[in-house]
């Protein structure tokens, strides 16, 4: 996923809103999570939101091709990839 803007809630704190490029994204229920790059993907704090016109609904798993608002990670900034530990690839990255 390639972050392309920032938004924040009062509730989950800094969201990170990006286009899946390929693969899926999981994420669990709304909370609050303080790591900075590393990210568990079994950590139940990962909050996913798909979005429904100017609303945004909580969601468990997205695929490529969706804009998606991910909470959980802090330190994340604008340009930046989220994506597998174990198979890194840059966003837009055809491998």
């Amino acid at each position: 996923m390639l972050v392309a803007n920032l938004d924040y809630s009062d509730y989950v704190g800094r969201l990170a809103i990006g286009r899946i490029f390929s693969g899926e994204i999981r994420g669990r229920r709304p909370g609050r999570d303080r790591e900075t790059r590393r990210h568990d993907p079994e950590d139940k704090n990962l909050a996913l939101y798909a979005f429904e016109g100017l609303k945004r609904e909580p969601i468990e798993r997205a695929q490529f091709g969706e804009i998606v608002a991910l909470a959980g990670m802090d330190e994340i900034e604008i340009g930046e990839t989220i994506t597998s530990i174990d198979n890194p690839a840059a966003a837009g990255n055809s491998r």
